[in-house]
C-alpha cells in the first residue's frame, strides 16, 4: 500500500504562487489572474485543492499497483485490482465536484466580469500545478491529463492533446517531414500521419482505470460535451443513464467473480 505525507497546503501554495509569478516576469504572455493572486488562499480554494490532491491519491495507487502487477505478469490480478479499486473514484470525484461547485458561487459575483475567464482557467492551472507536486514525476503525465479532464472533459483535454502530439513526434521521426506546401509534401504528410495514428492505436495498451464521467470522443459528443465535475455536480438525463449502466456494469462483473457454488 502507497503511503502520503501530510501535505501542508498552504505553505506549497504559497510557493507555488511565488513561482508562477517569477515565471510571468520572465514570460509577460503568462496570464494569471490579479484577482486570483487575492483570494488563492481562501478556504474555498484550499478544500478543492485538497479534494483533488485526494482524488489524485487513488488515481497513483491504483496506476502503481496495476503496473507493478502487470511486470509480474499477473494480468487478471491487475486488472481485478483496477476494476475494484477503480470504485472508489466517483465518491472522491463527487467530492472534487462539490467543492468546485463552491467555488464557483462564491466566486462568479466577486471577480470583475473582464476577469472571470481567466480567474477560473487560472484556478485549473494552479490546482493540477500543486496537486501535481505532491506526486512522483513518474505521475505526472498520468495527473496532467486526469485532472484536466475532469474540469475540461475528454473534448478540451488540451494537456492530454500535447502529451499525444509529442509522444508522435518523439517516436515516429519521419512526421518531422518538410514544411513546403506543394502536392507531393501535403500528401506525403497526410500519409505519414495516418501510418503514425494507426501505429499509436496498435501499440497502445488498454486503459487500466474506470474514470467517473467518462465518454469517449467523438465529433458528435464534442458538441454536447460537459465537464465530468459539473455532469457530476449537476447530472443531465444523458450523465445519469451513463450512470445507470456503469454501476450495472460494476454489478455484472463482480457476479462473475463469485465462486460456481454460489451461481
Amino acid at each position: 500500500m502507497t503511503s502520503f505525507p501530510q501535505i501542508d497546503f498552504f505553505s506549497l501554495c504559497d510557493q507555488i504562487i511565488q513561482d508562477m509569478l517569477k515565471e510571468k516576469q520572465a514570460n509577460p504572455e503568462i496570464i494569471i489572474s490579479y484577482s486570483f493572486l487575492e483570494y488563492f488562499n481562501q478556504s474555498e480554494i484550499m478544500n478543492l485543492i485538497s479534494s483533488v490532491y485526494d482524488y489524485a491519491k487513488i488515481l497513483t495507487r491504483i496506476n502503481t499497483a496495476y503496473l507493478s502487477l502487470k511486470q509480474e505478469g499477473r494480468l487478471t490480478l491487475a486488472k481485478e485490482y483496477s476494476d475494484n479499486q477503480s470504485n472508489l473514484l466517483p465518491e472522491a470525484g463527487k467530492k472534487v465536484a462539490q467543492n468546485y461547485g463552491k467555488v464557483l458561487l462564491r466566486y462568479k459575483y466577486l471577480v470583475p466580469s473582464l476577469e472571470d475567464q481567466n480567474f477560473f482557467e487560472t484556478i485549473i492551472y494552479f490546482t493540477v500545478r500543486v496537486v501535481k507536486s505532491c506526486f512522483n514525476p513518474d505521475q505526472s503525465r498520468l495527473l496532467d491529463e486526469e485532472l484536466h479532464r475532469l474540469f475540461r472533459s475528454t473534448a478540451f483535454n488540451v494537456a492530454q492533446r500535447k502529451n499525444n502530439d509529442a509522444e508522435k513526434i518523439q517516436k515516429f521521426n519521419k512526421l518531422k517531414f518538410s514544411l513546403k506546401k506543394d502536392a507531393e509534401s501535403v500528401i506525403n504528410g497526410i500519409i505519414v500521419r495516418n501510418w503514425a495514428n494507426k501505429e499509436s492505436v496498435k501499440n497502445k495498451s488498454v486503459d487500466c482505470i474506470k474514470r467517473p464521467a467518462y465518454s469517449k470522443i467523438s465529433p458528435y459528443r464534442a458538441i454536447g460535451t460537459r465537464s465530468p465535475l459539473i455532469s457530476m455536480l449537476l447530472p443531465s438525463p444523458t450523465d445519469k443513464i451513463r450512470e445507470f449502466e456503469e454501476r450495472r456494469r460494476r454489478k455484472i462483473t463482480k457476479s462473475q467473480r463469485l465462486p460456481h457454488l454460489f451461481r
